[in-house]
């Protein structure tokens, strides 16, 4: 796959692609060999950057996204989460009531890892939860992300 930008992070390479200014694809770890990043869309380096240097500075990004009218709730809803923030897949259920396993789904779905922060959506045990991704690499990412943002799980 094809990125606009590329960009090497403590989690690895993150891809993204834009529609002018807004986001609408960020890829974790895509299988890409080298980062890129071309001149128009050094702000959004500088941004990456600046979140992985300091969880603080997390702002919410323009972004595109494709979705069921539900999942636009529920990723509308995580880009209102700010950094250091966590919500259990229950209590954002019942705020958009639906079930636990709705909001996994929608997670899973999700185009724009980081920028909308299902990292932030944690099970009712504290633990991270995974949505769907046992295998792989996302439960390490997820647990690097909250440690990095504050957050004790």
């Amino acid at each position: 796959m094809n990125f606009d930008l590329v960009v090497n992070t403590p989690v690895g390479k993150v891809g993204i692609n834009l529609d002018g200014k807004q986001a609408f694809d960020v890829t974790l770890q895509p299988d890409v060999s080298r980062a890129k990043t071309p001149a128009q869309h050094a702000w959004l380096k500088e941004w990456l950057d600046s979140y992985f240097e300091d969880a603080s500075n997390w702002s919410a990004l323009p972004v595109s996204l494709s979705g069921t009218d539900y999942q636009q709730r529920v990723w509308s809803a995580l880009r209102e989460l700010g950094s250091g923030e966590v919500v259990t897949y229950g209590e954002l259920a019942k705020s958009l009531g639906s079930g636990p396993r709705a909001i996994g789904q929608a997670c899973r779905t999700n185009p724009c890892s980081l920028l909308v922060p299902c990292h932030r959506v944690v099970a009712a045990n504290g633990r991270g939860g995974g949505h769907g991704h046992s295998n792989g690499s996302w439960p390490q990412i997820k647990s690097w992300l909250l440690k990095h943002e504050g957050v004790e799980i």
